[in-house]
């Protein structure tokens, strides 16, 4: 790496692979740089040219959040007749709240995505930000190494928004887009406000709290930046702001670089040609003439060895068979040609 690229915390896409190409001594494009993102090897991120908003957020264990989703709707289904108005309806809707009280399910069906800051106005995101690779984000990668590669086009769509985060994940935020009403905002919902609900739905918290603790009404949309005469809503994005710019951190490149060199794989050794084998057996023949081993003796000539070997700090096969076998061999080869 040159002594200016050493001084960058980020290098650009096309960058990276130019520096990758030479440190592993092997050609590597920018759809190379993107596959290695997508398939987890290499920490993609993105530069907030503009700066962007954001919405907290923070991912748990699934196995941490409380299983409440197939239990409730088993104990709602059980008691359909109890709640007033459609049950159906009524169960419907409470599985999609449960799913929005529990988290969203990650790709990776471990953990869950837990958004925060209901009400609150987004954070303003600027600098660097690692990519998770979870939710739109990652679509629009994919459909960048699709179009490099001249691959089909993406036409999958995640509602989640992309999903960003600082290098040790202790900030993770998801991307808002946001739409401009000429109406003033409306009142924040309190927490919970049963005349706002229906009778069956009003029903089916009661019957939730029961099974899983006390729960709250879902939260209300997240409104900010209020005027006089106009709103500002904020929304989860489709995908990245078209004014940002994919980048790899220089401490991620050399990760990776350490990896992929550190991974070489060396060539297995093979086994000794039969003239290989007969040029050790004279070589140990010559050494222990040298040395005034008796190798007609070999037990007696490896207890020899391995004094020699304790004074002069060597080792030698912890095994006496395994040497003498080779000084055997050598007694009855090293003479021959």
């Amino acid at each position: 790496m040159s002594k200016l690229r050493k001084l960058r915390e980020w290098l650009t896409v096309d960058e990276a692979a130019k520096q990758l190409s030479i440190s592993i001594s092997e050609e590597v494009s920018e759809a190379d740089i993107l596959r290695l993102a997508l398939d987890d090897h290499l920490t993609l991120s993105v530069y907030f040219v503009n700066h962007a908003r954001g919405r907290p957020a923070r991912i748990e264990p699934l196995a941490d959040q409380p299983p409440i989703l197939k239990e409730a709707e088993d104990f709602l289904a059980g008691h359909a007749d109890t709640l007033s108005g459609s049950p159906e309806e009524t169960i419907n809707w409470l599985s999609d709240f449960v799913r929005n009280y529990r988290g969203d399910l990650l790709p990776n069906g471990r953990e869950v995505l837990i958004l925060e800051g209901d009400g609150q106005k987004p954070v303003r995101l600027e600098g660097v930000w690692d990519l998770l690779m979870l939710g739109a984000e990652r679509l629009d990668i994919e459909h960048a190494y699709q179009n490099l590669t001249g691959g089909p086009a993406v036409e999958l769509v995640c509602l989640g928004g992309p999903l960003v985060s600082s290098p040790d994940r202790r900030h993770i935020y998801q991307l808002l887009d946001s739409y401009k009403s000429s109406t003033r905002p409306p009142k924040p919902m309190p927490p919970l406000v049963k005349p706002q609900l229906s009778k069956g739905q009003r029903e089916a918290i009661d019957l939730l709290s029961a099974i899983c603790g006390p729960v709250t009404a879902p939260p209300p949309t997240i409104v900010s930046e209020e005027n006089w005469d106009y709103e500002t809503v904020y929304y989860p994005a489709s995908g990245l702001p078209e004014d940002h710019a994919l980048v790899v951190r220089t401490a991620a490149l050399r990760e990776l670089e350490k990896k992929l060199l550190s991974d070489e794989e060396e060539e297995p050794e093979k086994p000794l040609h039969p003239s290989e084998r007969r040029s050790v057996a004279q070589i140990i023949a010559a050494l222990a003439a040298m040395a005034g081993l008796d190798l007609s003796t070999p037990y007696a000539a490896d207890e020899t060895l391995r004094a020699s070997a304790a004074v002069n700090g060597l080792e030698i096969p912890a095994s006496p068979e395994t040497v003498a076998k080779f000084l055997k061999d050598a007694a009855a080869r090293g003479g021959k040609d």
